[in-house]
């Protein structure tokens, strides 16, 4: 696998056409969200912790978010639209920043996604 940088107007005569950015379609991804122990507690004692987390998804606008575990810790799952890599950090700062948290990211895919990868067609090229 290829690894290109970020496009940039300089780069149109050196990077193929597939690295453009921003996205023309934003790409859906899974927003993993791991709290630590503090500090969560201390804001759920002070009585901040659901205004923290309201700023941050009022800002943020993810597509949908949950609250959960997450091994051991707690945790959130939001599904946000990426269409530039500039987003991640505009989307992962607030909870690095406010609650010392872990973020992951993961590409998330629909089944209308899926049927488009051609699965069969790869299985048959990668056989």
């Amino acid at each position: 696998m290829q690894f290109y940088p970020l496009r940039s107007p300089e780069d149109s005569d050196i990077l193929p056409p597939q690295c453009t950015f921003p996205l023309e379609d934003p790409m859906r991804m899974l927003m993993s969200v791991k709290f630590p122990i503090e500090p969560f507690n201390t804001a759920v004692r002070q009585g901040t912790v659901s205004a923290t987390i309201k700023r941050i998804l009022d800002e943020s606008k993810p597509e949908s978010a949950f609250f959960t575990s997450h091994e051991g810790h707690r945790g959130g799952i939001l599904v946000v639209d990426v269409s530039d890599p500039a987003d991640i950090p505009r989307l992962a700062e607030p909870w690095f920043l406010l609650f010392n948290a872990e973020v992951d990211f993961k590409i998330a895919m629909t089944p209308e996604d899926l049927g488009r990868a051609n699965l069969a067609g790869l299985g048959k090229n990668w056989s």
